[in-house]
């Protein structure tokens, strides 16, 4: 996923409608993301730490205003408060959140390529040729193309405009860009351009009556989408924003990747798995968290897999806010196996305690031991139970035939 060449073109990027919550602002100095209001109160600053977060670039919205995705240089999806819900992308540039939140977008070899929250590959609109792309809420697709945006369904796009850096007003019916250093919206019914103000990186708010940008000198700025004079947010410097469509009231509960399937279910959590699992299948696996009382969705655990080896969960259990996951990791070239017993946060993420292990070694001279059934408690403490099976060759001896005498319990075998 590494597109180094486009590192540093300008992002797209799509208003959600609803109502207008904080701006996500990626600074001019100091890295990070910094969470402004709008009149330029600095309501918190996430994604300090460089060994989590990287160098945070462009961040955008989700469309429930839940989590933040952004590159830098790797992908990664955050909620508000800079924990991780999953960082364990690869590296492309401008990664934006499709309607629905359950999947992004961006750039791979000039492709419009899509991921579903817990790094899996989709099905992707075949579009290529192309820097930048962004979805509208309402399923349209602009793309900047050889120095101009495109719009429309995928296969069917035209060229509206020499630009770049297009935004999507939350209805779908205007978008923002930037023309030769100006911030213009372009009104997609009559075509009508109208300029709003010298800058670059423009958002439209989510109830689509203000713009958010860039100034030339790094000033954030908001003027109304109808037009006239801009005013400064607060002593704010940035290189992006994207303003947040406030979260509603409600939780709206677990929401999974789409094509996942329910591995464990509770009241209080659940866990999901996208992907098919070994030795019918190999490929990558992809397993999430979710707390019901936050609506987090959290990658837990996530394995590439190949013909030589591969691992995957054969069992999970859960306490809120614990996971025990049983996991099985097999050398599908030389034989053998292990379990392990892998206890999760879902609060967090984090891996922790846990432990628990059996395995079945490469050879026929001494018992597999396996791991089929493991249990967790509400305070992370687990607890597993292993049986073992002595393989033929070793500890016993084959039976040749054997006979039951009907409506009897008795049988007798040949060894």
């Amino acid at each position: 996923m590494v597109v180094l060449g486009l590192w540093f073109v300008a992002p797209a990027l799509a208003a959600f409608p609803g109502a207008n919550g904080v701006l996500a602002v990626q600074p001019a100095s100091g890295g990070g993301i910094m969470l402004v209001t709008a009149n330029g109160r600095v309501v918190r600053h996430i994604c300090t730490e460089r060994k989590q977060c990287g160098v945070p670039r462009g961040p955008r919205w989700s469309p429930d205003g839940r989590a933040i995705v952004f590159a830098g240089p790797k992908i990664r999806i955050v909620s508000t408060d800079g924990s991780c819900l999953d960082c364990e992308f690869g590296a492309a540039p401008n990664p934006v959140f499709e309607p629905g939140g359950t999947t992004i977008s961006f750039i791979q070899h000039g492709r419009v390529t899509v991921d579903g929250i817990d790094t899996l590959r989709k099905l992707s609109p075949r579009v290529s040729g192309v820097t930048d792309a962004v979805w509208s809420a309402t399923g349209d697709l602009a793309v900047v193309r050889d120095g101009a945006v495109w719009m429309g369904r995928p296969g069917r796009l035209h060229r509206i405009t020499v630009a770049g850096q297009p935004s999507w007003a939350p209805r779908g019916d205007r978008l923002a860009a930037v023309q030769r250093g100006w911030v213009v919206i372009e009104h997609l019914r009559d075509h009508h351009v109208q300029r709003l103000a010298r800058g670059s990186a423009p958002a439209f708010s989510p109830d689509g009556r203000w713009v958010a940008f860039v100034a030339p000198d790094h000033r954030l700025m908001i003027a109304a989408a109808r037009g006239g004079r801009a005013r400064e947010v607060g002593h704010v410097r940035a290189v992006s924003v994207d303003w947040q469509p406030r979260p509603p009231g409600h939780n709206p509960g677990c929401v999974p990747p789409p094509g996942s399937k329910i591995l464990a279910s509770t009241p209080d959590a659940v866990i999901t798995q996208d992907g098919m699992l070994p030795p019918t299948a190999i490929g990558p696996l992809a397993y999430m968290g979710c707390l019901r009382a936050n609506g987090r969705e959290r990658l837990i655990a996530r394995y590439a897999n190949n013909i030589d080896e591969a691992s995957w969960v054969t069992s999970a259990v859960l306490a809120s806010p614990y996971a025990a996951l049983t996991e099985r990791s097999a050398d599908e070239h030389y034989g053998g196996q292990s379990d392990v017993v892998q206890v999760v946060d879902l609060r967090t993420g984090r891996a922790g305690d846990g432990g628990e292990s059996a395995s079945c070694p490469p050879t026929t001279l001494v018992p597999c031991m396996t791991i089929d059934h493991a249990v967790v408690g509400s305070d992370g403490v687990s607890a597993a139970h292993s049986i073992g099976v002595a393989q033929n060759g070793s500890l016993s001896t084959p039976l040749l035939d054997g006979s039951c005498a009907p409506a009897s319990a008795v049988c007798v075998a040949l060894a």
